[in-house]
């Protein structure tokens, strides 16, 4: 009995003080916002061709169609560039590379390309390693996928006057009608709302489509190749604010990109930016709590935009550890019960009540919200077991012939999921509470959804390939 009370009251406390902190920095979040108002000063335009800039795009075996997209859109971009591929691609893929590199050559565009035989440090590594080639004043970094807009330079140039770096929003939008493209592009718009404009200032940068002043890279030592496979943009975020760079996130759109399309890479995706995130936080843990650079509003930002993906995962593995509970025979009391309710309604109300001018992006399509909460309840347990599963570095397949390849490799990472369900409602047929009823049919909802959602998207998926996109 006193086992069962003991287990109970620490899933609670995890639970609620996990939920307590979010709010709690949410509310800060919302207050320092206030406190420190955007002030930006001698902002206007100015003359693209002053600027020095050099591209930097790391590519391994990626799809030369999809590389062609990138360079053609690069064609059209005004001011003084120049372009650097640093290519991690086997021998034979390299050759391929090349013809496109040397045919828009011919067109005018200043493009080397650079070829590693080994993806040491992975795309950190292969940053660094193209940066000794810089010499231009300022750098920018874009992914194979995302194709900036003709005025990407006039846009975010002109704040490096008063900022050490600056990011845009790249928007993405979905490349092929299916359910995980619509719901990942509505995931990204909220992430832009409801997180990174909240922290304008000195925010996480993403792996693409920011400016960088080279002697600021040289000064935080480049990318750390020890996260490199993982989230180095989110390392170099708190890197730059450990060191006392400032930056700041414009609220205008300069790129654009395709969101994920398919389950099989959505999940490893999702999977990495967790781990990553997470082993970034741990690694500079200790500068980000002793740094004089920072103010006690900028670790507290800090600790909020690691703390989002935290708490993502967390709601979503709420309902597992109950029925974990359940079946390592611990009586669920009433009490308990109650508490996990009012735990999360507490919380929903806090959310809505800081985030209700934010979240009017969600509001406006509650269904999508909603097929977007089933989707990380089916893949939680998956999260966090990411440490297990992130051993390799897995690139992105970012064309349709080579995303097919990779179909059924989802079904893989639903296993253990539907395992835990299934067991659990064999084994609590005969005094199934009403949370677990509650539970058991939420997450079998979820698994049913994403289940339905796969089979569907390859369906469409298959269509456009026999039509030859």
């Amino acid at each position: 009995m006193m086992f069962d009370f003991i287990i109970q009251l620490l899933t609670t406390l995890i639970f609620t003080l996990s939920f307590i902190a979010n709010s709690i920095s949410e509310i800060l979040i919302k207050y320092f916002v206030r406190k420190y108002p955007m002030k930006l000063n001698n902002v206007e335009s100015c003359n693209v061709k002053d600027y020095s800039i050099t591209f930097l795009i790391p590519i391994r075996n990626e799809s030369v169609e999809v590389l062609n997209e990138l360079l053609n859109s690069l064609k059209n971009i005004h001011g003084n560039f120049k372009i650097l591929i640093i290519d991690d691609s086997d021998d034979e893929h390299y050759k391929k590379v090349i013809e496109v590199i040397e045919n828009f050559k011919k067109k005018g565009l200043n493009i080397q390309v650079i070829h590693r035989d080994f993806p040491y440090g992975y795309k950190a590594g292969a940053l660094n390693y193209a940066f000794k080639y810089v010499d231009t004043d300022y750098v920018t970094v874009l992914d194979i996928d995302i194709k900036p807009l003709n005025d990407y330079i006039k846009k975010l140039i002109k704040y490096l006057r008063n900022f050490d770096y600056v990011q845009g929003i790249a928007k993405l939008m979905p490349k092929y009608p299916t359910k995980i493209a619509k719901l990942t592009s509505l995931l990204e718009d909220l992430r832009v709302e409801t997180l990174f404009k909240k922290c304008r200032f000195n925010f996480q940068i993403s792996g693409h489509s920011y400016i960088i002043k080279r002697s600021v890279l040289e000064k935080v030592g480049g990318w750390n190749e020890k996260i490199g496979k993982f989230a180095e943009d989110m390392d170099l975020s708190i890197r730059l604010r450990i060191n006392g760079f400032k930056g700041i996130l414009i609220p205008e759109i300069v790129s654009i990109g395709y969101s994920t399309f398919t389950y099989s890479t959505f999940i490893p995706q999702q999977v990495r930016w967790f781990y990553g995130i997470l082993r970034s936080y741990l690694y500079n843990f200790k500068q980000i709590l002793t740094s004089k650079n920072l103010r006690l509003a900028d670790k507290i930002q800090i600790m909020y935009v690691i703390n989002q993906y935290w708490n993502l995962v967390t709601i979503g593995l709420s309902p597992y550890t109950t029925i974990v509970l359940h079946l390592l025979n611990v009586k669920l009391s009433v009490i308990y019960q109650i508490m996990i309710v009012l735990t999360y309604l507490s919380y929903g109300i806090v959310m809505y009540l800081v985030n209700r001018n934010e979240m009017r992006i969600a509001m406006n399509d509650i269904i999508s919200l909603i097929e977007l909460g089933l989707i990380y309840i089916s893949i939680s347990p998956i999260l966090v077991l990411s440490p297990l599963i992130c051993r390799k570095w897995i690139v992105t397949p970012k064309s349709l012939k080579q995303i097919m390849k990779f179909k059924g490799n989802e079904v893989i990472y639903l296993i253990p999921t539907y395992t835990l369900v299934l067991s659990s409602l064999i084994l609590s047929i005969v005094d199934l509470t009403m949370i677990l009823v509650i539970l058991n049919f939420l997450i079998l909802t979820s698994l049913i959804y994403s289940t339905y959602a796969i089979i569907q998207d390859y369906k469409i998926l298959k269509q456009y390939l026999r039509n030859g996109y």
